[in-house]
């Protein structure tokens, strides 16, 4: 049988080493890409000095032991380090990801076991959207005013504003959102007319993701027509007047020139047009005939008239 004295005293130790545990989230907001720190902390504070209960921790995407007596068991995601004092741990998880997302993560003091589950809101969680994930469009034309941005991936629910030459138009602009995995994809879309003498100034696209507010684009448009001082004016018509000019005196003296030579050549000066202008009548090689060479007509009269033949004297 067992004496009291020793019961009393099993009994003591026993309930210290089962000491209670609490697990809180210190990092808040959290950041998606950066470290998340869990504390695991024993709630009486009354557990000897020279006791040293056994913790770990335990879960995470695979449920399996992350941390023994702060040795991790993968270091390249997590680790565990000394909080306030020595009867508070935490483990950090490190490059949080979407992967960690509602996952349940246990600490355990001895036998005592707590758990928590990071369930993702819109208040506690943030994942700030590389610039190359970020597509804007924009366009103003005669006074149309057009913006589309999409957003593959983000978290909490943004709120974004389009401001063009100091005016905000974001409350004109229409969002809508789908999951992308477990976050959301978003796209907003603005199409407004402005008035047509608004064709130039800077548009600007911030939004508010969480508690970070982040420049989308900057654009500096110029879309006005471009327009000719009364002095550009009055040179550019001159020149224009002198260009019609030019050409309508080349056409008159070609005119002229063909005029001048159809006479010409009515009047027998030449056989045709090139012989004016080249220096020959323009023959064909059958009409070319050598030098001495007799035509068709002096052959008949010479066959048709024989040379009489003188007799002798």
């Amino acid at each position: 049988m067992v004496s009291v004295p020793k019961y009393v005293m099993f009994q003591f130790l026993s309930w210290h080493i089962n000491a209670c545990t609490d697990l809180e989230l210190l990092t808040k907001p959290v950041v998606f890409g950066k470290n998340v720190r869990l504390a695991c902390a024993a709630n009486d504070t009354e557990i000897p000095l020279d006791q040293h209960p056994s913790r770990s921790w335990s879960g995470g995407p695979f449920d399996k032991v992350l941390c023994m007596n702060a040795i991790s068991a993968d270091l390249s995601k997590y680790y565990e380090v000394l909080g306030k004092d020595r009867y508070e741990h935490i483990l950090v998880i490190k490059n949080f990801s979407e992967a960690d997302v509602g996952c349940e993560y246990k600490c355990i003091v001895g036998v005592d076991k707590t758990r928590t589950t990071l369930q993702l809101n819109e208040e506690d969680y943030e994942y700030i959207p590389p610039k190359e994930t970020t597509t804007v469009t924009a366009s103003l034309q005669y006074g149309y005013f057009s913006v589309n941005v999409h957003v593959a991936k983000v978290w909490p629910t943004p709120v974004c504003e389009i401001i063009f030459e100091d005016v905000n138009y974001g409350k004109l602009a229409k969002m809508s959102k789908r999951k992308n995995g477990k976050l959301y994809s978003v796209d907003i879309s603005l199409k407004h007319t402005l008035r047509k003498e608004d064709c130039t100034g800077e548009m600007l696209i911030f939004c508010q993701i969480g508690t970070k507010y982040i420049e989308v684009q900057r654009k500096q448009f110029n879309t006005c027509p471009v327009t000719v001082h009364s002095k550009d004016r009055n040179v550019l018509n001159d020149f224009a007047l002198l260009a019609l000019v030019i050409a309508v005196f080349m056409i008159l003296v070609m005119v002229f020139v063909m005029m001048i030579s159809v006479i010409i050549k009515q009047k027998g000066y030449i056989k045709s047009i090139f012989e004016l202008y080249f220096g020959y009548t323009g023959s064909t090689p059958t009409e070319i005939r050598w030098k001495n060479e007799p035509t068709l007509e002096e052959t008949n009269v010479m066959f048709s008239h024989p040379q009489q033949e003188h007799p002798p004297r």
